[in-house]
């Protein structure tokens, strides 16, 4: 059994591969996801990282109700390196692929298009949902935090996203009583 807060970094992770050229972003950084890590090969460029941090939790009305901010970097190749290696078209400067990223990134995890449901396992006919484990998604904000060096390739965007959701209080695998 997971935490509420453990299912909603998995729905984060699972989302994060949506990020792919083929699906309308201008990336494809979803190719290659990984979960709070630091060091990742170069081959996996393209990349997203998902970093969930540390949430705040404040009672009420019975309930718990958290906000967890989760970082989500993205890093791709610009320039002449990102034509070469066929993902891009044109060679652009590190910061309008640092833009196009950002853009990937807030489109990828508050746009509406985002089905965060529960599908009710059932044999029953037609499907039927569940609520999402999250109360809300909201962008808190995001860049590029350092341009590359001379002789980098690589150019990363960070896009912080706080994501609020209840659970019983002292129960954090909970969001109903039984």
């Amino acid at each position: 059994m997971d935490t509420i807060r453990e299912l909603i970094i998995a729905q984060f992770i699972t989302r994060a591969a949506a990020i792919k050229k083929s699906g309308g972003y201008l990336s494809d950084c979803g190719l290659s996801v990984f979960r709070a890590d630091v060091s990742i090969p170069e081959e996996s460029v393209p990349y997203l990282v998902v970093i969930p941090q540390v949430e705040l939790p404040e009672l009420m009305s019975g309930k718990q109700f958290n906000v967890m901010p989760v970082d989500v970097v993205a890093v791709h190749y610009f320039g002449a390196k990102a034509v070469e290696l066929g993902h891009a078209t044109e060679s652009l400067s590190a910061s309008v692929w640092g833009e196009k990223l950002l853009g990937d990134l807030i489109k990828c995890f508050s746009g509406r298009d985002w089905d965060r449901r529960r599908i009710v396992a059932s044999p029953a006919s037609p499907v039927t949902y569940l609520s999402r484990y999250d109360d809300s998604i909201q962008y808190a904000g995001g860049g590029v935090p350092s341009y590359p060096e001379d002789g980098s390739v690589t150019v990363g965007a960070l896009a912080t996203f706080n994501v609020s959701y209840y659970t019983l209080i002292g129960d954090p695998f909970s969001q109903e009583e039984v």
